[in-house]
């Protein structure tokens, strides 16, 4: 039985940060992904658009003449994908399992308008039981917090866990009187959990 949980930005990293505070979320997500481009993103969190999940960016100057991103979301997925949105359109930015290119350019290219998306549906699910059981079983927590973020990055709030697949077997099969002993071989490992 596999098992669907929610990606809850703040509860992504070693260190512990608040669960109810998205802006600091997404600035971890962005100091370890895109450090370059911390200092010039302004985060603010703002109400979901009738119910639906919401980012606004816009760029806008300071009084010397610099550019800076302002990223508006109602969590902090919403503000992740915004941020990676201006990024990747007006930067030419790209983080993907086969490399980056995150190279900043000089001075920031201001948008013309502001940008306004608005999720269509709730959830945006991510993942197959193949990836997880052939790849990610391997994975360290550096490669498990890389893939939390590029998650966050393109709007992804909803991923397969298989964390806890075997406890529910065993349960399934002590209602029917098979023993853990008769069960130890039937487990086959982390790698063949699909």
């Amino acid at each position: 039985m596999a098992v669907v949980v929610m990606m809850v930005m703040g509860s992504t990293t070693a260190s512990a940060l608040p669960l109810d505070d998205p802006v600091e979320a997404v600035k971890g997500v962005v100091s370890r992904v895109l450090p370059q481009y911390l200092d010039d993103f302004r985060f603010a969190v703002i109400p979901p658009w009738n119910g639906q999940d919401i980012f606004i960016v816009e760029t806008m100057n300071t009084e010397e003449g610099d550019v800076v991103v302002s990223v508006q979301g109602n969590n902090g997925v919403s503000l992740a994908s915004g941020a990676y949105y201006y990024v990747a359109h007006a930067c030419n930015v790209s983080v993907s399992w086969s490399g980056d290119q995150t190279a900043k350019p000089s001075p920031l290219p201001p948008l013309p308008h502001p940008i306004q998306v608005v999720r269509q549906y709730k959830w945006s699910y991510y993942m197959n039981v193949c990836t997880v059981s052939y790849s990610m079983v391997w994975w360290d927590w550096y490669r498990w917090e890389r893939e939390i973020d590029w998650m966050a990055l393109s709007g992804l709030n909803l991923a397969l866990a298989f964390t806890g697949q075997e406890k529910t077997w065993l349960e399934t099969f002590k209602r029917f009187n098979v023993t853990l002993e008769e069960l130890q071989d039937w487990f086959s490992g982390p790698a063949f959990l699909a």
